[in-house]
């Protein structure tokens, strides 16, 4: 059968026109972006293609009990960016200066600010597209992406839930779970970062990985191929689930449909590749450098000598397989239950390929800042096989137990007090509860051991799994910027998982459990993003976006320079800087490198920490570094090696001080 004949001759659900799409997309942008062809006009091309291709196959994509899903995720998550008030991560590292770059010039940048462009290229495709076709470079136009893939997937989640038969009340808790899950909130629904896209895409293959494995008919392992190669090409982490082309290959039927399948499916993949072989001698550059070697890799290897980059607090391996356990079970509590899912159903090649992820990711690609990051291409398949579990687990005294340890969880979290003095004003009016949750917080294993006992002994297992299901949905209370704002936002959540599970004692509760649950949830997203943001906005008295106040002291050196470089071409020099160096790739204009990271010894070429003062003003003048921005000290965990070298700026009197703010943050010139 021939590819065409084959998507010919098909009726696509509303998830497989999304893939095909993609697919059809990430083919032809790769095309044109390899030639120096990337405009409106080969963009608007791409679009057409993939609407004469529908509009010539068979298509089934009404789903209207579904659509609204494409109005509550863009609600439940945009709260949380309003919240927050600027992106996190790399976006403005990475992702916009990227396809700001591909847009402007029409072909795909080796390096940009000489921060390198081989990362997984599909998002860093979309964004670009959409500059073109808008004729703007204002970040918010790329929202669609992270919103409609976000959606997507959560559409998928009910389709897979659907066929693995699952009961139907634990489907409303699917989409609650997804919704409430901290990485999603934090790196996904709204951010511009390539999670949502690994995220749907690797949830879309393990549906049909899934699928095919029980059915081994030819559509679920094309739309299992597909899927594959787009996580691969979202991101790294996708890259590893190529692995399962080996059991596929063993289950298909057609060997030579497979062969060619992947083949021409893998014609994006390996072009993305071998280019990055011949750029940078390294498929898969920065990783796995030590292997490949290649003209950079030495500069790559030189900032892993700085203490920021040791990870001092987990210096062995003990202590990082620690510290990922624990954070691997506070965003993902339902781990235990997809485990034991997946222990039910057999699963054994899933759970081996999990296995092997985590000890490779944790062993030799370590990460304490974003280490739970790397699994959300897990996501949809814990939380498919925690729901399958769940409805498969019969022992009351794993109940009380998993119930304990979401309860213990909880109650860890320290209520602390806002720095707002405005939100300090209800938090002196309702002062004695402030003591009630200490109390619960330095004695939660005492009380969580006995509410566990308590749900170990209701005999009616499921009014227990709906009690869980609510406690899993409070960890949304874990993302960071949200429970350090005030004990108020926090306490008074997990104080309704005491009431709800109270309430649960009752025999009438039980035909309102689920109803309930839903309605108490919506008004903690509610709460915890919308209300608490415009709290902080409206007693602030300006809404801003992004915030500036992360970027302050980078903000005032900005200024600084602006007035003493004055007209002169910024691409004639660069800038050393310790941080923020997103804020001066997308906001301003000035060429940087960071101190110790890779652009700065790609730059310099022989800097070494141990070089005397001349000696780095040499170095610096040859490499046309001229200014030092001391922004900020506290991205070395140690405060040892950045701190010595801002030391060395102001204490040699070999650089000239240009000004010095309040707060020891400084300005210096070379020459």
């Amino acid at each position: 059968m021939s590819s065409w004949n084959f998507f010919k001759r098909q009726t696509y659900t509303f998830t497989e026109v999304v893939i095909t799409s993609s697919f059809l997309v990430s083919f032809l942008l790769l095309f044109f972006g390899a030639l120096g062809l990337f405009n409106k006009l080969t963009v608007i091309l791409t679009v057409a293609v993939v609407i004469v291709f529908f509009l010539l196959s068979k298509k089934d994509i009404s789903k209207p009990e579904y659509w609204w899903l494409f109005i509550l995720v863009p609600v439940a998550t945009l709260g949380f960016m309003f919240l927050r008030g600027f992106f996190s991560g790399d976006v403005y590292y990475h992702w916009l200066p990227f396809a700001k770059e591909i847009a402007s010039t029409g072909a795909f940048p080796d390096f940009v600010n000489l921060n390198w462009f081989s990362v997984m290229p599909l998002q860093s495709l979309l964004f670009a597209g959409t500059f073109v076709l808008l004729g703007t470079f204002n970040d918010f136009v790329n929202l669609w992406v992270p919103l409609f893939f976000t959606a997507s997937t959560l559409l998928v989640l009910l389709e897979w839930g659907k066929y693995k038969e699952i009961d139907k009340k634990y489907w409303i808790f699917l989409g609650m779970l997804f919704l409430t899950n901290a990485g999603l909130q934090t790196f996904g629904g709204w951010n511009l970062m390539q999670d949502p896209l690994v995220l749907f895409f690797a949830t879309c293959f393990f549906y049909y990985y899934d699928r095919f494995g029980a059915e081994r008919i030819s559509r679920n392992l094309v739309f299992a191929l597909l899927s594959l190669v787009l996580a691969a090409l979202a991101k790294f982490n996708g890259v590893f689930l190529l692995i399962f082309l080996i059991p596929l290959f063993f289950k298909s039927k057609n060997k030579l449909f497979f062969f060619k399948s992947v083949i021409i499916f893998s014609i994006p993949l390996l072009y993305w590749f071998i280019r990055n072989y011949v750029i940078y001698g390294n498929p898969v550059f920065p990783i796995m450098n030590t292997f490949f070697g290649g003209p950079y890799a030495e500069s790559y290897s030189q900032f892993f000598e700085y203490a920021h980059h040791l990870f001092t607090p987990y210096p062995t391996v003990l202590s990082r397989l620690k510290f990922i356990i624990f954070a691997l079970i506070e965003e993902f509590p339902y781990i235990f239950l997809a485990v034991y899912g997946l222990v039910k159903k057999r699963a054994w090649m899933v759970l081996a390929v999990f296995a092997a992820f985590f000890l490779s990711k944790e062993l030799f690609l370590f990460s304490s800042t974003s280490g739970v990051r790397y699994y959300y291409l897990f996501f949809g398949l814990f939380l498919i096989y925690a729901l399958f579990g769940l409805q498969q687990i019969k022992s009351r005294l794993a109940l009380g137990g998993l119930v304990a340890l979401a309860f213990y969880q909880l109650f860890a979290v320290f209520p602390v007090d806002s720095t707002s003095l405005f939100i300090s004003k209800f938090e002196n009016l309702f002062s004695p509860l402030f003591t009630v949750a200490i109390f619960f917080h330095d004695y939660r294993l005492f009380w969580a051991l006995g509410l566990g006992v308590i749900a170990a002994g209701i005999k009616d297992g499921e009014k227990v799994k709906i009690v869980l299901l609510y406690l899993y949905g409070l960890f949304v209370l874990k993302i960071k910027f949200v429970a350090n704002k005030s004990w108020l936002n926090t306490w008074p959540a997990i104080a309704s998982g005491l009431v709800y599970f109270a309430a649960s004692l009752v025999k009438v509760f039980k035909l309102y459990m689920t109803k309930i649950a839903i309605v108490m949830i919506a008004i903690v997203l509610f709460v915890n993003s919308w209300l608490l943001g415009a709290t902080y906005y409206i007693n602030q008295g300006n809404l801003e976006f992004p915030v500036k106040h992360i970027w302050g002291n980078s903000i005032w050196v900005k200024s600084i320079l602006d007035a003493r470089v004055g007209e002169e071409d910024r691409k004639d020099f660069y800038i050393l800087i310790f941080s923020n160096r997103g804020y001066f790739m997308w906001f301003t204009d000035y060429q940087v490198v960071t101190y110790s990271d890779f652009d700065f010894h790609e730059l310099t070429g022989s800097y070494k920490k141990t070089m005397t003062a001349q000696e780095t003003k040499e170095l610096f003048i040859k490499s046309k570094i001229k200014y030092i921005l001391i922004n900020e000290l506290d991205n070395d965990t140690d405060y040892t090696d950045f701190g010595i070298f801002a030391d060395l700026v102001s204490d040699s009197g070999v650089f000239d001080l240009i000004e010095k703010s309040p707060e020891g943050y400084s300005v210096w010139k070379v020459f």
